[in-house]
This record gives structure tokens, C-alpha cells and sequence, in this order.
């Protein structure tokens, strides 16, 4: 909710009084119809829509128009589920036939990480150390330390040799989603986050705060400092949570059992 007024609402609304938009119900709704993405558009619909309602009932002098009654409703596009465990070896099939080796490099890091999908595509080789990743523009606004297992190294070295600080690991895969490549892959994107939170739960059983932490979630009301003390002490079990996902799903991709996994080739 916060990240999407600080992006949307208050730059456009924030001067704005709740009765003066009560009065230009166009104006938002030429607003909304601008916004590319259809779930975001329909989102702040009903943020704009839930506050005006709730702030009525607290004051009778506010119109009955709201700001949102002449907004249509985007359509908005079937989000993409993660994958099953049998899901893996067509995904790795599928996987081995890119021939660009950074997307090859990106998409296994992408499922190997659980990271967003344009977060992962803007770091650069600044971002990586010897034993971490280190997303340092959230979308939480929150700092995110991956640790890096010899798995995630492997599949980052896919697309090439380190190049400069500034540099991006990942150029050219901030919209890879779309276009002439949003088939090459049966599952990508968000939806390998997903697939590595079901799979680090219910493959690995990974308690479910250490794969939250990997993850970069904070909860709600707890400071980044207290998750940092708690991430201090239980270093190495994340740690050893990070390794033992990345081997689980290497096996699976792989079609092999734990015990035999060979990194990337």
C-alpha cells in the first residue's frame, strides 16, 4: 500500500482534497486509464475508492460522488502460478534451449533466488560479493542479502565472465517477459518467486521465517534493525536453508537425487 502511493497516488493526487477529486471523477478516471498495468490501475481504483468511502461516514459534508464512479474496470491479465516438483525437468528442457547464455544466466538465478524478477535484472557486479547478493533498491525499500551457494554462483557465471562494477549482470532482461520472449520459458518471472517459496516449504521444509528472510520479507511493524540482529544470529542456518534449496532444485531440474548433483554445466 505504501510503495503504491509513494509511485502513483500522492504524485499525482497529493495536493489534491478528497472533495476536489470528488468533483473531477473524469480526471481520475483519464488518470487510471493511463496506467500501464491493469493491476495497478485497478489497485488504486480501490485504494482512491475504500478511503473516500471510510472518510464519507466521518463526514456528511463530503458528496456522495465519488472519485472513482466513472472508472471502468481494467482487465487484468491471468497471473502465472509456480511450478510443481514434476513441473521441473520440462522447465529445465525448455531452459537449455536459449541460446542467449545471460538470459539462460538470469532465468536460473531468477528460480535458484526466489528474487524479484526487474530487481535480480537491475544489479549490477557492484551488487555481488564472494558470499552474497545484496539488493540494495527493494521494492520494500528494504536492503536484501542473498547468500550465494555454489549453485547461484554457477548460474550467474552462465552469462559470462565479471565485468565492471557498474556494469548490469543481467543487461538486457528488464522486460523479458514480454514481446517475442514471453514463450521461451512455460514458467518465468514472478512466477519462479512463487515456485521457490512452495518449493524451499514444501520440498525442503524450510521454516517459514528463514524463507521469508530469504525472500527479503519484513513483517509488517518490525524494523529492519531487529531483523538484522535476528539475521546475525541465525546466520548460518540461513545459510545452510539457501544451500540445501538450491541442491533440492538442481536435483529436480535435473531429474537426480540430492546426492548426485553436479552444478550447472
Amino acid at each position: 500500500m505504501k510503495s503504491l502511493g509513494n509511485a502513483y497516488l500522492l504524485p499525482k493526487w497529493g495536493a489534491w482534497s478528497l472533495a476536489e477529486m470528488s468533483e473531477r471523477p473524469d480526471a481520475f478516471a483519464d488518470w487510471v486509464a493511463g496506467i500501464k498495468s491493469a493491476a495497478t490501475a485497478n489497485h488504486c481504483y480501490r485504494v482512491v475508492r475504500a478511503i473516500y468511502k471510510r472518510a464519507i461516514k466521518r463526514n456528511p459534508k463530503l458528496s456522495a460522488t465519488l472519485p472513482t464512479q466513472a472508472v471502468d474496470i481494467r482487465k487484468e491479465k491471468r497471473v502465472q502460478k509456480g511450478m510443481a516438483r514434476k513441473d521441473f525437468a520440462a522447465w529445465y528442457e525448455a531452459w537449455k534451449k536459449i541460446g542467449d547464455p545471460v538470459r539462460r544466466a538470469y532465468h536460473l538465478t531468477c528460480l535458484l533466488t526466489g528474487l524479484r524478477p526487474g530487481e535480480l535484472a537491475r544489479i549490477t557486479w557492484a551488487d555481488i560479493t564472494d558470499d552474497k547478493l545484496i539488493i540494495g533498491n527493494s521494492k520494500t525499500g528494504h536492503v536484501i542479502e542473498v547468500p550465494l551457494t555454489p549453485e547461484i554462483k554457477a548460474a550467474i557465471a552462465i552469462g559470462g565472465e565479471r565485468r565492471k562494477p557498474t556494469e548490469k549482470v543481467f543487461p538486457g532482461c528488464g522486460n523479458i517477459s514480454g514481446g517475442k520472449l514471453r514463450g521461451e520459458l512455460p514458467t518465468q518471472g514472478a512466477a519462479l518467486r512463487r515456485t521457490w517459496k512452495t518449493f524451499a516449504v514444501s520440498e525442503c521444509k524450510i521454516p517459514f521465517e528463514i524463507s521469508e528472510f530469504l525472500l527479503g520479507h519484513i513483517p509488517h511493524g518490525v524494523s529492519q534493525h531487529y531483523i538484522m540482529r535476528w539475521a546475525m544470529s541465525s546466520g548460518q542456518e540461513v545459510i545452510e536453508a539457501q544451500s540445501k534449496i538450491s541442491k533440492a532444485m538442481m536435483a529436480a531440474l535435473k531429474g537426480e537425487r540430492p546426492s548426485k548433483l553436479s552444478l550447472v554445466a
